[in-house]
């Protein structure tokens, strides 16, 4: 059997001949393992694994156990990648619009724009769906939305996907009430869906929404400053609050964080002063919190951060000002029992603030 510079397997036409006799399931484990870039290849040299690469059941059993993971850095108009293994950073899209949001759902990115009309003088918002491995991109065909509107993407329990949009009150427009709304990206339909306005979002422009499973899940607070989690099941197509654990509940000067864990799981990150606590929990209609690891003593975590558990230890994506707020630096923060380790990735020119998201390569197709 073949490899190509990097390790990953090559199909060509002899490898494929001499794999006649291996078992189809043993095929099926190994390339569940392989990069999406390794598999896209695969599709041009033999015809089998092309037609296995379109099958849903490989690509979720392969969403499931490669579990690449990438931080993406919004950057103005233009998307750049972290790769944790080579810890590479760089430019991957230009879309040519400010990108105010973005969040992430099975290998697909759910994108918010905008851009001056200097024709009429004006701001307007789109929407789009992208998939990095792919490179791929579809706009969603809507008009008047707004600056004060929230995003996430989701998928119901039949794998259909879906966007929220929700706000609290679009002020740009003299509309002070609070509605959501939900966007099938099948039958490219928007329908209203309930939401009760006796919360805000945490973090506000940086709001970071987390998909796990068939929901999506953020920080929220109540009017008295209690936080706690919201999220919307895309299955029951509903607004759903969860208990955080105590201690991170209550309000105060904190930073907190959520962050996809393993499969089905969901973790939070909080920092107060400089002691850190990571908890984890099974989502499902009944949440049990389980604090997962504590540190102390180490530096501070910036606010509304995007982190990643591996093993023991948290990895987190650090953009930095210097104080006189002419450069960024771009640090992954590596925080251990054993200690902290930060490494410098990159360094620009700073003119605004970023968002980031952790991403995860996988063969979902583009709705």
């Amino acid at each position: 059997m073949l490899k190509d510079s990097s390790g990953d397997l090559i199909g060509n036409e002899e490898s494929v001949v001499s794999e006649k006799n291996i078992p189809q399931d043993l095929i099926e484990l190994i390339l569940q393992r392989l990069p999406v870039k390794s598999i896209f290849r695969f599709k041009l040299t033999c015809k089998d694994w092309r037609s296995l690469s379109t099958l849903p059941r490989f690509i979720y059993k392969h969403l499931e156990v490669s579990q690449r993971r990438l931080f993406l850095h919004i950057r103005g108009s233009q998307v750049w990648q972290l790769d944790l293994e080579s810890l590479t950073y760089s430019r991957i899209q230009d879309f040519g619009e400010e990108i105010g949001s973005i969040s992430h759902c099975d290998g697909l990115v759910l994108l918010s724009t905008s851009c001056y009309d200097p024709s009429t003088k004006t701001l307007s918002r789109r929407i789009a769906i992208w998939s990095c491995s792919q490179g791929a991109c579809a706009w969603i065909p809507r008009i008047g939305l707004s600056f004060y509107d929230f995003y996430c993407l989701g998928r119901d329990s039949k794998k259909s996907y879906k966007l929220l949009r929700f706000t609290h009150g679009r002020y740009d427009q003299d509309d002070f009430e609070a509605e959501a709304e939900l966007y099938d990206l099948e039958s490219h339909r928007w329908k209203t869906v309930e939401i009760i306005d006796d919360w805000i979002t945490h973090g506000n422009g940086n709001f970071g929404a987390v998909s796990v499973e068939t929901s999506s899940y953020w920080v929220a607070a109540t009017e008295e400053g209690k936080y706690f989690g919201q999220s919307f099941d895309f299955t029951a197509e509903c607004f759903r609050a969860i208990t955080l654990p105590q201690t991170l509940a209550l309000s105060g000067e904190k930073t907190l964080a959520l962050s996809p864990f393993e499969h089905q799981k969901l973790s939070i990150l909080c920092q107060i002063a400089d002691k850190t606590e990571l908890w984890i929990t099974q989502v499902g209609d009944v949440v049990n919190w389980e604090r997962f690891l504590v540190f102390t003593g180490h530096q501070l975590i910036p606010q509304n951060p995007t982190f990643l558990i591996m093993e023991k230890m948290v990895k987190v994506f650090c953009e930095e000002v210097t104080v006189d707020r002419s450069f960024a630096k771009i640090r992954i923060r590596q925080i251990g029992q054993g200690g902290f380790e930060d490494t410098q990735i990159a360094q620009y020119q700073f003119d605004r603030h970023t968002r980031s998201c952790l991403y995860t390569e996988s063969l979902v197709p583009l709705p």
